[in-house]
């Protein structure tokens, strides 16, 4: 990446270093330049935000390194809670994008996506993996993550 790319990359690439972070966690590791060499045509969206992703785009960078052979995308929380009760399968990741963050104590339009590690009946464990593909522990309410228009991607083969 030129220096202009990593400068975007570490404010727009929330989904591929999901991606990224989903391939290590599952033992297909990839580094970021290799992904970026990779899938650059999908990083390219818009010239002014190198690195954002449109989901579909992910979910098929997924399925190219192995990650799922198939996913389910789901909106909220408790419908998505009830698809993992009955779910019956190998699941590899589940990627929840939200649409909306709070930004400096108020609400704004912003794309996000975070890697879902774990869930009890009211909570979600997720990893916001940074710039510098440290992942980085949160929990999110269900509440929180209906404010924020949450949608999952259930990875699976």
């Amino acid at each position: 990446m030129t220096p202009a790319e990593q400068h975007l990359w570490s404010q727009y690439s929330c989904v591929p270093r999901s991606i990224i972070e989903l391939a290590n966690r599952n033992g297909k590791p990839i580094s970021v330049d290799d992904y970026v060499d990779r899938f650059r045509s999908t990083l390219e969206l818009k010239s002014d935000m190198f690195g954002l992703m449109l989901i579909v785009d992910a979910i098929n960078t997924a399925i190219q390194l192995g990650l799922c052979s198939k996913y389910h995308h789901i909106a909220g929380p408790e419908l998505f809670r009830l698809h993992l009760r009955q779910f019956r399968g190998t699941s590899t990741g589940i990627l929840v994008t939200t649409h909306r963050e709070v930004i400096q104590g108020k609400w704004a339009e912003l794309n996000h996506c975070r890697l879902v590690t774990s869930y009890n009946k009211s909570e979600w464990q997720v990893d916001d993996v940074g710039p510098d593909q440290i992942a980085r522990p949160a929990m999110l309410s269900d509440q929180s993550l209906m404010q924020r228009n949450a949608q999952f991607f259930h990875l699976y083969q």
